[in-house]
């Protein structure tokens, strides 16, 4: 991660809710279409309580500061959020290698 990383310099409290529901349930995907040069870092959580999904997307958005929808796909009656970001993505990658960068994120919290 990058040393002037929004999420590094000053995390929020709803960082720290993010990151336990992906670390959780959540997962991160990357990929290239052959036919576009655009890449896409998409992370998400898909879950079955609603409750879940909202409570999630709620912190997510007030840690990015903008809005993140929750979405209902009947075929899996699951609940899901997903971004496309490669901060966040790499962010999460990381933590789940070294879990103890969690501790440094809180002492700077």
């Amino acid at each position: 991660m990058e040393a002037n990383s929004i999420w590094l310099k000053s995390p929020k409290p709803e960082l720290f809710y993010v990151f336990g529901a992906l670390l959780g349930d959540g997962y991160t995907y990357y990929w290239k279409p052959k036919n576009n040069s655009h890449e896409y870092f998409r992370v998400g959580l898909d879950v079955k309580y609603k409750l879940f999904a909202i409570k999630y997307a709620q912190k997510l958005s007030k840690a990015f500061g903008s809005k993140v929808k929750v979405c209902y796909y009947a075929n899996d009656e699951l609940w899901y959020v997903r971004v496309d970001n490669k901060e966040l993505f790499s962010l999460i990658n990381k933590l789940r290698a070294s879990p103890k960068l969690v501790i440094t994120l809180i002492r700077k919290s």
